[in-house]
């Protein structure tokens, strides 16, 4: 099989020189999955308050998200929880109290 590759003048080829950044940009994907994952945990927002429709709010935040920021395709989870709060899926144990707009 012939492998053809580029060489520049320090004799590295673009795969060796492309390495390092393809590193570096998945180091960055990591951290701000971890960073948004730190929020969502510690802040427990929720976003559909008791007996909201919330497919009907997701689409929403899907035509917000193509209309302002040009983002066309989306995948939007939407998590539901019980009156007791939120369970652990393996457990069921309570995770923490519902909480959010609809909250007086």
């Amino acid at each position: 099989m012939l492998l053809l590759t580029a060489t520049f003048s320090g004799g590295q080829t673009l795969n060796v020189r492309a390495a390092p950044l393809h590193v570096l940009a998945d180091l960055l994907g990591s951290l701000g999955v971890v960073v948004a994952a730190i929020l969502v945990i510690t802040l427990d927002y929720v976003l559909v308050g008791a007996g909201e429709d919330c497919h009907a709010r997701r689409r929403e935040l899907a035509d917000m998200l193509d209309r302002e920021l040009g983002i066309h395709h989306t995948t939007l989870q939407v998590e539901h929880t019980s009156a007791q709060g939120r369970l652990h899926p393996v457990t069921g144990a309570r995770l923490s109290p519902p909480r959010g707009p609809s909250d007086t």
